[in-house]
C-alpha cells in the first residue's frame, strides 16, 4: 500500500515529473558524450567511414535538444498539435 501510495504522489508531484525528466535529459547528455568519444576513437584507428557513419545516426549534432525538450516540458510550456504524447 505504501508503494503504491508513493507511486501516485510521484506521478501527481511537479516535482517528481521535473526529477524524470531532468535525469532522462542528464542520461541522454552522458550518451551524446560516449558517441562522441567514439567517433574520436574510430577516427584516431582509421575507420573513418564507421566515425562519420555514427555522426550521420545522430538526430541532433548540437546534443542541445534534451535540454531543450526538458526545459519546455518541466516550464509547462503548451504543447503543439502534431505531438503525440503531451
Amino acid at each position: 500500500m505504501v508503494v503504491v501510495a508513493a507511486q501516485e504522489l510521484l506521478l501527481r508531484a511537479s516535482w517528481g515529473v521535473k526529477m524524470r525528466l531532468y535525469l532522462g535529459a542528464g542520461l541522454s547528455m552522458v550518451d551524446l558524450a560516449s558517441d562522441i568519444a567514439m567517433v574520436v576513437t574510430y577516427t584516431n584507428e582509421g575507420h573513418v567511414g564507421t566515425a562519420i557513419s555514427l555522426l550521420v545516426m545522430r538526430i541532433v549534432l548540437s546534443g542541445t535538444k534534451p535540454g531543450v525538450d526538458t526545459m519546455r516540458v518541466a516550464s509547462g510550456a503548451e504543447q503543439n498539435e502534431h505531438n503525440l504524447i503531451d
